[in-house]
């Protein structure tokens, strides 16, 4: 039940198998490496290309990472181990993930998706230096974690504009393209947000996303 439960909840994210491998995509408590049993890629070198197969253990997985996004070999193929369940319980969670996904985030105007990683905790030194500044709900200490929209609704920048980009109003880690952004506009939000979270919280937000050409 857990192996198509956690394939279920990560592979709701729109994508494609290689992204998903790459960036260890997940979502609702599941992660691309929970079911992933080897990876076929392409390793490239400067000299020449080989055909090889990686295992799980061997493909460097953490919290959104990857050795394929500090290389240039390309995943072809990926193999995953699921246990069997029935289509309608299958369909049954495939739709109850969905419904939580439109209800919590925004889909109104276009958007790359989560912006930034969410923040994991090094040791509890630094959480109890962050309780100092704000109040952490129970849950994200236990998880280790802070989701990095709740800790940009923590710093008032819902519905923030810059140009035609703005801070999703509905979950603060998504921003939207009001029709016009063009990549500055995005850029400069972006550095905003990761300098009042520094300011603020003496935290240090991370791209989830990657930027090209910059």
């Amino acid at each position: 039940e857990r192996s198509y439960g956690m394939f279920t909840r990560s592979f709701s994210l729109p994508g494609t198998i290689g992204g998903a491998v790459r960036g260890n995509a997940g979502c609702f408590g599941g992660e691309t490496k929970d079911t992933l049993v080897s990876v076929e890629i392409l390793q490239v070198t400067d000299t020449h290309a080989d055909r090889t197969v990686c295992k799980k253990e061997e493909c460097g997985f953490s919290y959104r990472e990857s050795r394929f996004k500090r290389n240039h070999d390309v995943v072809l193929s990926a193999e995953f181990s699921l246990l069997p369940a029935p289509k309608e319980v299958c369909l049954a969670k495939l739709e109850d993930v969905l419904s939580k996904r439109k209800d919590a985030q925004p889909s109104d105007a276009p958007s790359a998706g989560c912006m930034f990683k969410n923040f994991g905790f090094k040791d509890e030194a630094e959480l109890a230096k962050l309780k100092e500044r704000v109040d952490v709900p129970d849950m994200f200490v236990q998880a280790k974690r802070l989701p990095a929209g709740w800790l940009i609704e923590q710093a008032d920048l819902k519905g923030k504009t810059i140009g035609g980009a703005k801070v999703s109003e509905k979950h603060g880690n998504f921003l939207l393209n009001l029709g016009n952004a063009t990549a500055s506009d995005v850029l400069q939000l972006i550095s905003l947000i990761k300098m009042r979270i520094r300011d603020d919280y003496g935290l240090q937000l991370e791209e989830e996303v990657q930027l090209l050409g910059f």
